[in-house]
């Protein structure tokens, strides 16, 4: 990711503080990142959501935060995901992001304004940069896509689908530090409250959030928490600020009937994709028998749900139930075509059914839809190993090192390594 970016060296004046600060990131590097990563990220989480209306809507009330942020410049872009699980997050050039998951918990167009104007906040603090220079970005490349290479039979490698790492999962976000939430909470209820909503709005959005933390362990859905650490000094810090910064305005707007019809799609929907939520942490902590009940059952709600058909297809995976996965992974496909997470989920289900040459053409659309993902030469190094075609194979393995950095403790890292050395490419 930080090939993106373009280095500049020295200290820089931060946008928002006024204070001057290091900073190795230029803006133009931070665009860079954003475009470069952004779309990997945006597929992970299941796609853009094809509501037109709903897409709109979001994107309008984040546009309106915009007029109020110190970095007026920088190209914004306010999207829903199809993802279930709660989280809202910002790559460094503006584009944003709000899982289906987390409107479905909103109630009024206030909380939702706090959470994108949260996240604005964020960009023009330049919250993401500041990570990178110090080296603590939380890029998990390569994410598990060959934990049993090393440990298992090296003829099991079907067993590497199984992961729920891997091909199309790579997760492209920043981890802030509890000092930079509180920066992007303060900062975020002063946009939010220039563009004319009621600042109670981020304190009721940050009661959400305790709430959804409590009896968070671990599984899938903890990324929130991962990336956003919360805790009750946030909630009692905002509530401070508006009972302090803010006077009481009947003129400031909640907007609830509007947040209603605007998401309502959403929310019609807000149980099946609650399960569905629950199913995707039941499969993070390797539950798939659970996961599969739950995600069933949300899918009764919504039959033709795209993320809801893709994560019943990572669940069969997990249950070595590789046709049933590659059926769900087609019908996903003739659901939402344009997207890739399909075409990822069917590539895997194909190699574990040995059929190469099939599995191959996948990874090609899925490259051709969604490039750069490091994954996508390794499983086609593995195809062709598997199909006797060493050549191919070397080329394949060579690539996604090229791609994959220098990371050799992990073991895809050290299988290509392997190979290469085991056919004479690289010297032992």
């Amino acid at each position: 990711m930080t090939g993106a970016a373009a280095a500049v060296s020295g200290c820089v004046t931060n946008p928002v503080t006024g204070q001057s600060q290091l900073m190795l990131i230029s803006q133009s590097g931070e665009i860079a990142l954003d475009r470069e990563s952004s779309p990997k990220q945006f597929s992970a989480d299941y796609g853009a959501m094809q509501d037109a209306a709903v897409t709109s809507y979001v994107a309008g009330v984040g546009q309106g935060l915009t007029a109020h942020a110190h970095r007026k410049d920088m190209p914004y872009s306010f999207r829903p995901v199809n993802a279930v699980y709660c989280n809202a997050y910002a790559f460094p050039g503006g584009s944003i992001a709000v899982t289906r998951g987390m409107l479905a918990e909103l109630e009024d167009e206030s909380q939702l304004a706090a959470l994108l104007s949260h996240e604005v906040a964020h960009v023009n603090y330049r919250h993401t940069a500041q990570q990178m220079t110090k080296g603590l970005l939380a890029e998990l490349a390569i994410a598990g896509a060959g934990v049993y290479l090393g440990s298992r039979d090296k003829d099991r490698y079907a067993e590497i689908v199984t992961m729920l790492g891997g091909l199309g999962a790579t997760m492209y976000l920043a981890k802030y530090s509890r000092a930079h939430e509180r920066e992007a909470d303060r900062t975020g209820m002063d946009y939010m409250a220039a563009a004319g909503y009621d600042p109670g709005g981020m304190v009721d959005l940050m009661k959400l959030l305790v709430k959804l933390s409590e009896g968070k362990d671990g599984g899938a859905v903890s990324t929130l928490f991962a990336t956003h650490p919360m805790s009750t000094e946030r909630l009692n810090t905002a509530s401070f600020r508006l009972a302090t910064a803010y006077p009481p305005d009947p003129n400031r707007k909640r907007n609830r009937d509007a947040f209603q019809a605007g998401v309502g799609p959403v929310l019609s929907h807000r149980e099946p994709i609650r399960r569905m939520c629950r199913g995707e942490e039941a499969l993070g902590k390797e539950k798939p028998a659970e996961a599969r009940a739950l995600i069933e059952e949300g899918l009764r709600g919504m039959p033709d749900d795209y993320a809801g058909l893709l994560l019943l297809a990572r669940v069969a995976q997990a249950q070595d139930r590789q046709s049933e996965a590659e059926e769900l992974a087609r019908r996903a496909a003739s659901v939402y075509p344009q997207e890739a997470q399909s075409r990822a989920v069917l590539a895997q289900s194909l190699y574990a059914q040995k059929r190469y040459d099939t599995a191959l053409a996948a990874l090609h659309q899925y490259d051709q839809m969604l490039p750069g993902d490091p994954t996508v030469p390794f499983y086609a190094g593995l195809c062709h190993e598997r199909m006797g075609n060493r050549q191919a194979a070397t080329q394949s393995y060579a690539r996604f090192l090229n791609l994959a950095g220098t990371n050799t403790d992990a073991p895809p890292v050290q299988h290509a390594v392997g190979r290469l050395r085991a056919w004479g490419v690289i010297a032992p």
